[in-house]
């Protein structure tokens, strides 16, 4: 009888210090931070990740690292917003993973404006690299240099929109600046293959010379209404009477107003003539026959100087 309960307080003792030791070993695992039991969990999960985008391959522009990215992404923040890893480490793998990222960004900028686009859809493009311009601590030197050229291509693309709906003649020199940058954008090797530009800047040549030649029509235009006004003014003045004295004055000074306009203008308009004429085809490749427009030219100067001069002259 006394063997027996010996067996049984014997084996109560080893069944209690059984548990005692389960509940100790749970007590411990349950109070240990989630970074010693889990960490290498995740920080390995997440260094594979920069692995992967550091040895991402673009495949001749056919595969684009953004699904990666956003993944990536979702996973660091999901890591951070729980406090799983160590801020310091947590710190550096994200350094890291940019760095990464950044690189394998700009290779597919390279592939992306190396092909047919547009501004509508690639400017998400501009906007990333902006982001990650304003993040410079995580950044290498070579990947700021690569970025500041896709924010560069950004300025590139605004200057020549901005040149290719410039379409006002101000002058051949302007004229002549203006067609050579919209070459020089058309022959950019990222520019070039924005077709919509491209076709802008294209028709810029044919836009300021049909500007110029109007220019040219307007500037004898005017004068010719000039010239006709003056012949009414001085047709005016010879048919007063002495008793019409005050009215004379008025028409006389005007008449010396607009002959002094004419006589300051008529030179200017020759310039304007002789300029589309011998500079209009070696700038806008094209030119317009301007025989008619000398021919009224010379009328209107032969109708000025056949006009008297001011009184006060």
């Amino acid at each position: 009888m006394n063997k027996i309960i010996k067996v049984a307080i014997l084996a109560g003792a080893l069944v209690l210090i059984g548990f005692v030791s389960v509940r100790f070993y749970r007590s411990q695992v349950e109070n240990t931070p989630s970074l010693l039991f889990t960490g290498n969990q995740f920080v390995g999960n997440i260094e594979n990740g920069i692995s992967e985008m550091k040895n991402f391959d673009c495949a001749n522009c056919t595969k684009d690292p953004e699904e990666l990215h956003i993944k990536m992404l979702s996973k660091l923040q999901a890591v951070e917003k729980n406090g799983l890893v160590d801020a310091d480490a947590m710190r550096d793998m994200k350094t890291r993973y940019m760095a990464a990222y950044a690189s394998k960004f700009y290779e597919s900028c390279v592939c992306a404006f190396t092909k047919p686009w547009t501004f509508k859809d690639e400017q998400w493009r501009f906007d990333r690299t902006k982001w990650l311009l304003d993040m410079p601590n995580s950044l290498t030197p070579t990947a700021k240099v690569e970025l500041e050229k896709i924010k560069q291509l950004e300025n590139d693309y605004h200057s020549a929109v901005q040149i290719a709906y410039r379409r006002s003649f101000v002058g051949i020199e302007d004229a002549k600046r203006q067609i050579a940058q919209s070459r020089a954008y058309k022959q950019d090797k990222y520019l070039s293959h924005c077709a919509s530009l491209v076709s802008s800047l294209e028709s810029l040549p044919s836009s300021i010379h049909n500007s110029h030649y109007a220019y040219v029509q307007e500037t004898i235009e005017n004068m010719e209404m000039q010239i006709q006004v003056l012949e009414r003014l001085n047709s005016d003045l010879k048919s007063k009477k002495k008793s019409q004295y005050d009215m004379s004055k008025v028409l006389q000074a005007n008449y010396t107003r607009i002959y002094n306009d004419i006589a300051t203008n008529m030179p200017k308009v020759r310039v304007a003539i002789d300029d589309y004429d011998t500079k209009a085809q070696a700038t806008y490749g094209t030119k317009k026959d301007i025989t008619s427009i000398s021919g009224k030219v010379g009328s209107i100067t032969q109708k000025f100087y056949s006009l008297p001069k001011p009184e006060n002259e």
